[in-house]
């Protein structure tokens, strides 16, 4: 038996999910087994070893299901098989003794590079953290979880659970606490939608009490916020070229379909698609909808109707579109932008974007989808985004809020750097009237990457890049830092 194990977690097998573990356990290194939901079905997990996940599994660990109906509550309204992921760490505890680390991945997670296993051996070799994830960062009361946690925790934190690693320890008092949380929930009863999940559990309690927790960014650049996260959604056909990188939601098959309707339900009802079209994608989708806002105004209209169910990519795009009509931007729109984006260094990241025009060599042909292209964390294109040859193109970004603006870094298109010479930075309060904070002294190239100090009082909500000269302008990516 190996110091670690990798868990895969899953609620059905197949072949792709037995390649991945074959892949995980090559040269022995890490023992490989499923955590399994077989609540309705016992899966063959062929040589690999499986944590079977039952109610009556986590009962007997001690663990909470919601089940007393003498209170009213039932095992499937906690629906602890997906909201507390943490509880197969728990049992994974007494399943493998011997594991004194324990890496929990979901199946939807790609690990985009040549051997995925190197990505578990750099980080083990890296870090000795109790607890390793990602979106590791304290919880703020605009979070869906923080009221189960505010009162509870001296530092309430957060972290995403596709992909982690706890040390045995760490498990081991994360259990323990569970228990205990248990007992109090039965002899006082709980609302519950008061029982924190994985996320703001684990989080919390690792901050609160003394354990060491890290970012997987805190050891390279692994992610990106804006494609791992809950929204994005990628079809494993058709996946990103080979980056080194981490993404999530990636799926194939009816797992992907499955996985579109609950993201997007109302806008495949809105465009007419059919559920079992295999050629469905995230990006086709925002396309059309992106053309049905330009060339039918009154779909915005069913769009902002449905708000509350909408992913986060078709409320970027709502934004998007408002703010290249000169329209104003909803506050429902900004409320759930908000609380969804990532916040990081880079405040351009994920944001909306908008751009002067596009052309037949633009990776995306609606001007909001392909600008958003310069803000999604990826420099390995030769380019991002391309507009028309205007007479002053230029491409712009929300950053959401007013905020004041240190600096820019522009990934330029390294085999054309000259289109982006005598370029101005501006910045704006709504779009529509703009201050120059920057200016390229004439006479000067711009090179591969440009980085621009603005002045102290440079403070606005938009940031645009344009060319004041007839030409194209193409970047690979814009980063924004505030003060």
């Amino acid at each position: 038996m190996n110091a670690g194990i990798i868990l895969i977690r899953t609620h059905y097998v197949d072949e792709y999910l037995m390649r991945m573990a074959e892949e995980f356990s090559r040269g022995g290194v890490y023992d490989v087994a499923f955590a399994i939901d077989e609540r309705k079905k016992i899966w063959d997990t062929g040589r690999f070893g499986k944590v079977s996940l039952t109610f009556e599994a986590m009962a007997a660990a001690g663990l909470f299901t919601g089940a007393d109906p003498a209170k009213g509550q039932h095992e499937h309204a906690l629906d602890a098989f997906w909201r507390c992921g943490d509880y197969i760490l728990y049992l994974a505890l007494d399943e493998f003794p011997q594991a004194q680390r324990f890496w929990m991945i979901e199946n939807d997670v790609l690990i985009n590079m040549a051997h995925p296993q190197d990505l578990f051996l750099a980080l083990d070799a890296a870090s000795q953290d109790d607890l390793l994830a990602t979106h590791v960062v304290p919880a703020s009361p605009d979070w869906f979880w923080w009221r189960t946690i505010e009162d509870r925790f001296s530092r309430p934190y957060r972290c995403f659970f596709p992909l982690i690693r706890a040390s045995r320890r760490a498990a081991e008092h994360l259990r323990d606490k569970r228990r205990i949380e248990k007992q109090t929930y039965l002899r006082d009863g709980i609302d519950l939608w008061m029982v924190p999940n994985d996320e703001a559990f684990v989080g919390s309690t690792m901050a609160s009490d003394g354990f060491t927790i890290a970012d997987l960014n805190d050891y390279g650049s692994f992610y990106d916020g804006s494609r791992f996260d809950f929204w994005t959604l990628i079809n494993r056909h058709r996946p990103p070229p080979l980056d080194d990188r981490l993404y999530h939601s990636v799926r194939a098959g009816e797992q992907f379909l499955a996985a579109l309707r609950r993201k997007m339900p109302d806008v495949l009802t809105l465009l007419g698609y059919v559920e079992d079209d295999p050629e469905i994608t995230p990006e086709m989708i925002l396309e059309d909808v992106a053309i049905r806002l330009t060339e039918m105004p009154q779909e915005r209209q069913v769009l902002l109707a449905h708000i509350d169910k909408l992913p986060v990519e078709i409320l970027r795009l709502l934004a998007s579109f408002e703010a290249a009509s000169g329209l104003p931007l909803s506050g429902n729109v900004l409320q759930r932008l908000s609380a969804a984006v990532t916040h990081g260094p880079d405040l351009a990241l994920g944001r909306p974007a908008f751009q002067s025009s596009v052309c037949a060599w633009s990776p995306r042909q609606h001007r909001c989808v392909d600008a958003m292209g310069a803000v999604n964390g990826q420099t390995d294109s030769p380019f991002s985004f391309h507009t028309d040859e205007d007479d002053e193109p230029w491409w712009a970004v929300d950053l959401l809020h007013e905020i004041g603006i240190a600096s820019v870094r522009i990934h330029n298109r390294q085999d054309m750097p000259y289109r982006l010479d005598g370029y101005r930075i501006q910045i704006s309060s709504d779009a529509r009237k703009w201050i120059t904070a920057y200016e390229m002294p004439a006479g000067t190239t711009a090179g591969p990457l440009e980085d621009v100090p603005l002045p102290i009082d440079a403070t606005g909500r938009f940031l645009r890049i344009i060319v004041p000269r007839k030409t194209c302008l193409h970047l690979v990516q814009v980063e924004v830092f505030g003060r």
